[in-house]
């Protein structure tokens, strides 16, 4: 099968005051088109600057030195722009907080059909299919939620809308920063379950970062470990999880055990 993304010696820097401080070191990673890659690792390992390099949505002091991204074939050099640069219809993100995602003041349904309308459909098309999308991620009602502002939404409700956002621009490639941390375990739940459900309906490549390596592996079937803004192991998840070389890895399996064993 034909890669999706690769993304090649990924170095991303931060700056302080005078200082550059090295936060993803020379990062590399690949997903066959169509498949889901995990990307795991404890908070201020470099998992969301990954994302956020790929994609063109850097803060302020940070910026890409070095690495290139590969997606369907096409190869370019990372900047400002990341993927963006290639296009429309190439990459899309859900975002880790649904509602710091979402913008306040407007309405839901605005909010998607604005995406729909910058990827090209019309005014009408562009009601109708955002309509369509929020009731293809689930959401009952999707006329009556369309008029609603985020506050007046669950969480769940939030984040399913977050994901048509990402759909609605015809992405080949998700993107997905922590998409269920601020989420109850139930939510959780079937957020991951309707990613996993929109893969194989659109075909559509994901790469999913989390901490949580229970949620990761619940949709993923490879994984990269991060530490320190490097690689410390990838391989499937049946080969780190039965048979992890770095010690890190045996860390994150034991302490997913653990966790485990003290659910209720």
């Amino acid at each position: 099968m034909s890669t999706g993304l690769r993304v090649d010696g990924l170095r991303v820097t931060v700056r302080s005051g005078a200082a550059e401080r090295t936060v993803v070191d020379d990062v590399s990673f690949a997903v066959e088109a169509g498949g889901a890659l995990g990307i795991v690792g404890e908070s201020g390992s470099g998992k969301s600057m990954t994302l956020r390099a790929v994609i063109g949505l850097l803060p302020e002091r940070a910026r890409v030195t070095a690495g290139t991204a590969t997606a369907f074939g096409a190869t370019r050099t990372l900047g400002p722009r990341g993927l963006r640069d290639a296009g429309p219809g190439h990459v899309g993100m859900v975002f880790q907080d649904p509602l710091s995602a979402l913008d306040p003041l407007t309405r839901v349904g605005a909010q998607v059909r604005e995406v729909c309308r910058v990827a090209g459909d019309g005014r009408r098309s562009a009601r109708e299919r955002a309509t369509a999308l929020l009731e293809q991620v689930g959401l009952p009602d999707p006329d009556d939620l369309a008029r609603r502002y985020p506050h007046e939404l669950s969480g769940g409700q939030r984040q399913r809308v977050v994901i048509a956002l990402a759909l609605a621009a015809r992405p080949r490639i998700l993107l997905c920063d922590e998409p269920t941390t601020a989420l109850d375990v139930t939510v959780q739940a079937t957020i991951l379950r309707l990613l996993a459900d929109l893969r194989r309906e659109l075909g559509l490549t994901v790469v999913l970062v989390s901490h949580d390596l229970a949620v990761v592996t619940s949709l993923c079937a490879s994984l990269t470990v991060l530490r320190h803004g490097r690689v410390t192991e990838a391989g499937t998840v049946t080969d780190l999880l039965t048979a992890p070389r770095h010690p890190y890895t045996r860390e994150l399996s034991d302490a997913a055990r653990a966790l485990e064993l003290e659910a209720p």
